[in-house]
């Protein structure tokens, strides 16, 4: 079960949560990782109970969301996208 004490990072931010406390996402289908808010995506267990390799498999998923979101603001390194603070 999720935390639901205040100060909780979900009930800070204003997000929603669904009948079992875990954040409810924008969409499930069609934007899975996008909470509401513009840059903040969610992946893990944050939004349900999942196994490693599913957290891995979103951790990765929103990465490549971050990138794009970045778009050329994103530094170079050589030839490869550098992003830090992931």
């Amino acid at each position: 079960q999720p935390q639901k004490k205040p100060g909780n990072m979900i009930d800070m931010l204003g997000l929603t949560r669904d009948a079992d406390g875990f954040l409810l996402q924008e969409d499930q289908y069609i934007l899975p990782f996008h909470t509401g808010i513009t840059g903040l995506y969610s992946a893990g267990t944050v939004t349900g109970p999942k196994t490693i390799e599913e957290t891995l498999t979103e951790a990765r998923a929103v990465a490549q969301e971050i990138c794009r979101f970045l778009g050329d603001s994103v530094s170079y390194a050589g030839t490869k996208r550098m992003v830090i603070g992931l």
